[in-house]
């Protein structure tokens, strides 16, 4: 079940940082800042899985 439920997680993750991209270039961003912004989300997503919501909490 936890290797199941960790596929889950970290697939959802993608699928997100992936629209939230697709969706800022639909709004005008450029494709350069667009790149910026998913390098920062996917790294934001990851720390999240790897530590919970925690980091969050320190922001």
């Amino acid at each position: 079940p936890a290797a199941g439920l960790i596929a889950a997680q970290v697939a959802a993750s993608l699928l997100t940082v992936q629209e939230s991209y697709f969706q800022r270039l639909l709004d005008g961003v450029s494709p350069a800042d667009g790149g910026r912004l998913l390098a920062r989300d996917v790294e934001l997503a990851f720390d999240l899985l790897e530590h919970g919501i925690s980091p969050l909490e320190r922001k």
